[in-house]
């Protein structure tokens, strides 16, 4: 008996991804439910590709029209003695009552990933089911149709941004002479080093190690690239991270003086922060983190840092606990 696994396709495919990699061997073919929009926004590529599949079977249906999706369904051919699973995780609500009414005509289970939970559950049992598969980053990002270089390699040993590090903390944050006239020194390494990319390696180092995170799942300095077109990059991340399936990005800021004064200057890291995680995923943890004495500057950025969607700022003190928590 031929077991067919029938994945509701939306904007964001993490789910019905993890579904089949735990599930690989088991189904015997894979069928997309897909719209105009998905294939518009070529998720179903996206997922395709991914997933390392080929000449995956799709049925395009309407995304809000429920009586022209069943009679979509009923024109196509299915096996009347295969099994089917079928993922109702993405797609429209139209689009998941209809395909449970069509598929419940079968020998069929029904499984639901909720949304950053790394579980599924059948509509037939209140247990659920752990996911096991855990994405890397370029896993994550190629699945919103987003590729990326980064250069994870370091100017100076990992040591020396540790030892930085610890030198700001032990002078209260404030920061010494070299990494202030920084331009002034002899080699564009140093210059580059000394005037910021110590604080982003420190950061990279940092997470790596406190969350034991293997290689394919945390980069730094990222050149961001939407779609097949070549050329400049769209946007840049300082660090990036997926962690149990949910992505985390951080900008790195050594002070906040850049744009204008530093409420000012946070107000503008904080919009471009939120406009670069936008296309991310449902689920994006936004950081900033800097050596900046927060407490020195005026104004409460709780409320416009829950509109945006950014998780929080992180300053020197809270970066040098022992938890970063995040």
């Amino acid at each position: 008996m031929e077991r067919i696994l029938i994945s509701i396709l939306s904007d964001h495919t993490i789910p019905n991804f993890l579904f089949i990699k735990e599930t690989l061997g088991v189904y015997d073919q894979n069928i997309f439910i897909t719209t105009q929009q998905v294939e518009d926004n070529h998720r179903d590529i996206d997922l395709e590709k991914a997933l390392g599949l080929r000449n995956v079977r799709r049925i395009k249906v309407s995304n809000d029209n429920y009586f022209k999706i069943m009679e979509t369904l009923s024109s196509e051919k299915f096996d009347t003695d295969a099994e089917y699973c079928v993922n109702q995780t993405g797609g429209t609500k139209v689009m998941s009552i209809a395909a449970f009414n069509f598929f419940s005509k079968f020998k069929a289970r029904f499984v639901y990933v909720p949304i950053g939970t790394n579980k599924y559950c059948e509509f037939d049992s209140d247990r659920q089911y752990d996911l096991n598969y855990r994405l890397s980053l370029k896993e994550y990002f190629s699945l919103y149709g987003i590729r990326f270089k980064c250069n994870n390699e370091m100017i100076f040993k990992s040591g020396e941004a540790f030892r930085i590090f610890g030198k700001v903390c032990s002078s209260r944050f404030y920061l010494p002479k070299k990494l202030i006239n920084s331009q002034e020194l002899p080699t564009a390494e140093e210059r580059v080093y000394y005037g910021g990319q110590w604080f982003e390696d420190y950061v990279y180092k940092r997470i790596k190690s406190d969350y034991n995170l293997p290689d394919d799942a945390i980069a730094k300095s990222l050149k961001i690239f939407r779609g097949v077109a070549v050329g400049l990059n769209d946007n840049e991340l300082d660090v990036a991270f997926v962690k149990d399936n949910k992505l985390t990005v951080i900008e790195c800021k050594v002070t906040m003086f850049g744009y204008g004064k530093p409420k000012e200057t946070i107000e503008e890291y904080l919009y471009k922060l939120a406009a670069i995680s936008k296309d991310f995923g449902l689920v994006v943890n936004s950081y900033i983190f800097t050596l900046h004495k927060m407490e020195k500057i005026s104004g409460n950025f709780e409320k416009r840092m829950k509109i945006l969607g950014i998780k929080g700022i992180y300053d020197g003190k809270r970066i040098a606990e022992k938890d970063l928590k995040l």
